[in-house]
């Protein structure tokens, strides 16, 4: 559910990427099954069940979840797809977020058991819930581009479905992140929610956004109508894409190929550097009554669309990665993870009907309602 990055064009500009090896793999991995290709014998040797490294033991045995730094090592020490398997892994055992992921897991599962076939009586005995609206933050381009998902069409579909309340925040597809982030903020002070308060759910672009609303422009009291922020592939930490097409000489051609597309974006891609990120990210503080969800693709290579390939090879080398920006940059405000795996920053899910619904029901469940739960039965 992700924007374009201005196309492939800029980022063939930057220059040729080594081919990604290939080993042929099926299996099961943390419960899931695995049935496509891996860039070493370690990545393979873990689906298959094989002995386990002892430097992913020591990984696994570290407390927390890794930053870009430990997973860029762990990854030059195996590969990029055995940091990704072993990130997947640490990720499942982690304590915090273990009764959230359990709950997602078991409100997918009930709901792919039922098929849509039974959303209407699900309707039905949601109605008058009293459950929090739901406010979508858009990505990149997401008018220019809807195929990308960025504005959430099929989620905002499942929610009519369902009878939720839930808006979309008009902001400029190509502005920079603070800028948006006043946007989002004016709305927020605007909406009058009810008395469950709202759940904010942003996308990639969208999250530093949104970050920057919460956590550096509105007071605690003007964020309180907020309950929770699902954070989808949000790039809080920057792209090493966007430091590479605004430094020189690829700045000049990443301009020319954007404006061959008909977009200026000055402002926008600056805004999404490393360095810009770092800036926003020492200034904000997030309200501490706020829940926090980080929904985080975690694709190994064989996984990877074609709308993500070229960036997921220019950003292998710091280790797992969406191919947008490398995964541990997703969770730097905290807050729980769920793992979705396979999926890379466009979030092709052929299950996306019922991943949203299991999400929302998750975060719901979470905030003290308990609808969800007796309306979608085993």
């Amino acid at each position: 559910m992700k924007p374009i990055v201005a196309g492939a064009l800029i980022l063939m500009l930057v220059g040729a990427c080594a081919t990604i090896p290939r080993f042929a793999v099926q299996g099961t991995f943390g419960g899931r099954p695995i049935d496509t290709t891996v860039d070493s014998p370690a990545a393979a040797a873990l689906v298959e069940g094989r002995a386990m490294p002892p430097a992913f033991e020591d990984f696994l045995a570290e407390p927390g979840l890794p930053d870009t730094v430990r997973l860029k090592t762990l990854a030059a020490a195996t590969s990029p797809d055995a940091a990704t398997l072993a990130l997947l892994a640490k990720i499942d055992r982690a304590a915090p977020g273990a009764a959230l992921r359990a709950r997602y897991a078991a409100f997918r599962a009930r709901l792919s058991a039922g098929g849509r076939s039974q959303w209407p009586v699900l309707a039905a005995c949601l109605s008058g819930a009293g459950l929090p609206e739901v406010h979508f933050v858009p990505g990149w381009f997401y008018r220019r581009n809807p195929s990308t998902g960025a504005d959430f069409a099929a989620q905002r579909r499942v929610l009519n479905a369902l009878g939720f309340t839930h808006r979309l925040i008009e902001i400029d597809e190509d502005g920079a992140v603070e800028v948006n982030a006043q946007a989002i903020a004016a709305h927020l002070r605007r909406a009058r929610a009810g008395a469950s308060g709202i759940v904010l759910v942003s996308t990639s672009k969208g999250g530093p956004e949104t970050a920057h609303a919460l956590g550096r422009l509105m007071s605690a009291d003007e964020a309180t109508a907020v309950a929770a922020w699902i954070n989808i592939g949000g790039i809080l930490g920057g792209s090493p894409l966007a430091d590479t097409a605004t430094t020189w000489p690829i700045s000049w051609l990443a301009r020319l190929a954007l404006s061959w597309d008909g977009i200026d974006a000055r402002a926008s891609l600056p805004s999404l550097t490393s360095a810009a990120a770092a800036r926003r990210l020492a200034v904000e503080r997030m309200p501490g009554h706020l829940r926090i969800v980080n929904y985080v693709g975690l694709p190994v290579s064989g996984q990877i669309t074609a709308e993500a390939l070229d960036g997921y090879r220019r950003l292998r080398r710091f280790g797992p990665n969406d191919g947008l920006t490398p995964v541990a940059e997703q969770w730097r405000h905290g807050g729980d993870v769920i793992a979705a795996p396979g999926l890379d920053h466009f979030y092709r899910d052929p299950e996306i009907d019922t991943a949203t619904a299991a999400l929302a029901f998750t975060v719901f469940e979470a905030l003290g309602h308990d609808r969800p739960a007796t309306c979608v039965r085993p």
